[in-house]
């Protein structure tokens, strides 16, 4: 219980002594030149004011005056056994007493000022009084920040502005600036010390969340994040083919696989797209997609892009050709000649035209569209002996092949006559079946005169029946290219 009368009377003791230092008297130092102690508090924390160290001094008296005052104001008395608070000293905060130490819990602005502390102690018989002068300045934290954003909208090139407000802080206070794509992990530092962030021109790379952050000399905080939304677009739409075929003039395509046209334009908001082909609307949205190609959707696919905030397009125009296949397969044949064969392929029709190219046992032969050939000396070739013709498309993944072989026929050329129509022609009949090419056969006459053209495989020849071909030889003479010498075979009307 604290002795009410006791302080009483001590307070008295200290005006007694100290006739000029009454509740009215003015601020004064004990020791001329001698500055206050200066000493930080933070609001709502903790502070203790500690006297100058020395004897267990009789009455400790604390005093405070605020900025711009020279009235002293009780806060606090005590006499070691006993203390006292003044009922205004709640101002300051929660005011207690630490032997001769002034503590304050929950520190309040008001606090701000001058503090006095007396002491009354005895030394050498006698009674002395000192004096400790200490300035308190209380911190205050900085609060939460928050971003303001001159336009949170902006469109692209415009200016923005971003301000970074507390409400209260002691000075100095120094701001960081922090800046979050919502497309990249983490955060930017973008900018330093200035609450002001200036974006001048703001750009599309600009847009994503904004946070700052305010320190000072008691704490740190960060602001929640403040989205900058910026308005851009549409850019030139960029088109894709699936599966990608390149050609000079754009894309291509197999008839009757799935092509997909994708559009892409950034834009903020995102673009609304529409598909035109050969200038009549075939879909709406960013992917077109042919289920089946077929040759009619050759032709120009234009994309047209549309920012429906600022009413803006833009367009892109690719052409796509469908590629189809020649009907049916490759054909090869092969045409006999003297010492050589002529070779054959073709594959007509398509779009491209097909790519046939010919290899044989020996080598590589020419390559040409649709049609080619390959003449081909056989001197010396094997029987059995395999020439290939490929055809290639790019609409096939592997080529077409076709194949010849070249073999003889077998034996050699056979002749026989026959009468006819009442025995009034004789018909010479030559035949040599079998091989690749056929054997050419032709008639010769007794002088080794042709009679005819050449054939292939069977040779006829009409004669008119007279008495003067009685006794007359003829000749049927075979050649093919893999066989060497000539074959013939002879009959005798």
């Amino acid at each position: 219980t604290v002795d009410q009368g006791a302080l009483h009377r001590l307070l008295i003791l200290f005006c007694l002594l100290h006739p000029g230092d009454s509740g009215k008297s003015h601020w004064t130092s004990n020791t001329p030149g001698e500055e206050a102690v200066s000493i930080q508090g933070v609001r709502g924390r903790s502070v203790e004011l500690a006297c100058h160290p020395g004897p267990a001094p009789l009455v400790v008296l604390w005093s405070f005056t605020p900025p711009g005052s020279l009235v002293l104001r009780p806060v606090a008395i005590t006499d070691g056994a006993s203390s006292k608070v003044e009922a205004g000293a709640s101002a300051l905060g929660v005011v207690s007493l630490r032997n001769s130490s002034l503590v304050i819990g929950e520190l309040q602005e008001s606090a701000r000022g001058h503090f006095l502390c007396q002491t009354l102690h005895v030394s050498g018989g006698q009674l002395h009084t000192t004096y400790l002068y200490l300035t308190l300045a209380v911190l205050v934290p900085v609060s939460k920040p928050r971003v303001q954003l001159s336009d949170p909208s902006p469109v692209e090139g415009a200016s923005v502005v971003a301000m970074c407000a507390v409400r209260e802080g002691t000075e100095p206070v120094t701001f960081s600036w922090y800046h979050q794509n919502p497309r990249s992990p983490g955060e930017a530092l973008v900018g330093l010390q200035d609450p002001k962030l200036q974006l001048d021109p703001v750009n599309r790379t600009h847009l994503g969340w904004y946070t700052c952050s305010a320190h000072n000399a008691v704490n740190q905080l960060s602001s929640d994040g403040a989205f900058l939304d910026v308005i851009y677009g549409p850019d030139k739409p960029v088109i894709t083919v699936e599966p990608l075929g390149l050609i000079e003039d754009g894309f291509w395509a197999s008839e009757m696989e799935e092509v997909t046209l994708s559009c892409l334009a950034a834009s903020n908001p995102p673009s609304h797209y529409v598909w035109l082909h050969d200038d009549t609307q075939v879909h709406t949205g960013p992917t077109y997609i042919i289920a089946s190609a077929s040759r009619t959707h050759t032709g120009l696919y234009t994309c047209l892009a549309h920012n429906g905030r600022l009413d803006t397009h833009t367009q892109t125009t690719v052409q796509l050709t469908i590629y189809y296949l020649p009907e049916g397969q490759p054909s090869c044949t092969v045409l006999p000649n003297l010492g050589a064969v002529t070779l054959l392929c073709t594959w007509p029709g398509g779009f491209p035209s097909a790519q046939l190219h010919w290899e044989g046992p020996q080598g590589t032969g020419p390559t040409a569209p649709s049609y080619v050939t390959w003449s081909y000396a056989v001197t010396g070739l094997p029987n059995g002996s395999v020439f290939t013709c490929a055809g290639q498309h790019p609409a096939l993944a592997l080529p077409i092949l076709c194949r010849v072989t070249l073999w003889e026929p077998p034996g050699s050329p056979t002749c026989r006559t026959t009468a006819t129509v009442g025995d009034q022609f004789i018909m010479l009949s030559c035949e040599w079946p079998g091989g690749e090419p056929s054997a050419v056969l032709t008639w010769m006459d007794r002088h080794q005169q042709s009679l005819g053209g050449l054939s292939s495989s069977l040779a006829v020849h009409l004669l008119q029946a007279q008495g003067d071909l009685a006794g007359r030889e003829f000749t049927c003479r075979g050649s093919h290219p893999l066989k060497a010498p000539v074959s013939h075979c002879q009959l005798r009307l």
